[in-house]
Order: structure tokens, then sequence, then C-alpha cells
């Protein structure tokens, strides 16, 4: 799988997607206001990527995590159509409420593949256990925008201060 970084400072379109009102609503509703944009990355799983890691997005916070609620919100804007096939996010229902990251020997109940179309949005709180799943195609690549916003008290992902365009700080 691939990441690109930064998108903020690569074209004015990723603002416009950093700060879409329908995604600061969810923002607002699931963790409070104020918030940080943590990150804003393309995420490309090309033909026979395998699947990454079983996490939660929450792994900078200390454990156990507050049970009142999560500190993060991702938002997946879909590019290509999340297919089983083509490596779509795989989830835990229900993982949230571990209030953890996933540890070896866990025992697992079934995941289940994130089927959306190209130009759906997913959206799902960071305590919950996912991962990119395998892309077992021979020429299909599924790529996506996404967005991590979190509670202020924590530093972003990204260095925002040192990597983010002059001409984007002016507009923004």
């Amino acid at each position: 799988n691939v990441r690109v970084w930064n998108l903020v400072s690569k074209d004015p379109l990723f603002e416009d997607l950093a700060t879409h009102p329908l995604v600061l609503d969810y923002v607002r509703r699931v963790i409070g206001w104020p918030a940080r944009l943590s990150t804003l990355s393309g995420n490309v799983n090309p033909p026979g990527a395998k699947a990454c890691v079983l996490h939660a997005d929450q792994i900078w916070a200390p454990e156990p995590w507050p049970i009142q609620g999560p500190l993060g919100i991702n938002f997946g804007w879909c590019v290509d159509a999340f297919t089983k096939a083509n490596g779509g996010t795989r989830l835990i229902p229900g993982s949230h409420k571990q209030n953890r990251l996933p540890r070896p020997g866990d025992e697992l109940p079934p995941m289940i593949s994130v089927e959306a179309g190209a130009g759906s949005l997913i959206i799902f709180e960071s305590r919950l256990w996912h991962q990119t799943g395998d892309n077992v195609t021979d020429d299909v690549v599924r790529a996506a925008i996404f967005g991590f916003y979190q509670k202020p008290l924590y530093m972003p992902a990204e260095n925002w201060f040192m990597q983010t365009k002059p001409e984007v700080v002016q507009h923004g």
C-alpha cells in the first residue's frame, strides 16, 4: 500500500475535502470542537498488495482509552470503488468497545469488507480495528483519500507547520 502525505499542499481540492461541511459536522458531533486535522493522505492499494496490519487509529493515546468516546474520527473519500477483491478497508464491527489496540492472541470475530462506490465517503471512529485489505486483482488499483481529525490535546501526525506551503496558509 502506498501513502501520499500532506495532500493539503498538493492542490486546493484537498483543502476543500478537509473542510467539507459534512465532514466538519461529523467531527463536531463525534469528537467535539475544536478539533485538529491530524493527517490528510492518499492511500493507494495496487494489484497484488497484501493487507496491512490490523490496527486502530488512536495508537498515539495511552491505554486504556477513555470509555466516553473516541479521540479521533476517520473520513475515507473513495476515489475508486472499494471491494473485497481490490483491498477495500476491512473492519471488525464493535471492536471500538475494547478501548484498546488489538493484541497478538486476540480471538477476532470475522472482519467485514467495506463495499462502496467511487465517490462514496466512509466514516469511522478512531478506536475501530481495521486494515487495508489484500488486493487480489491483477489490474485494479484502489485509491482513497483519508482525513483523520483528533481532539486538539494531541499533536497531529503530519507536521503542518513545517510541511504546508505558504500559499495554502495564506488561503486558509
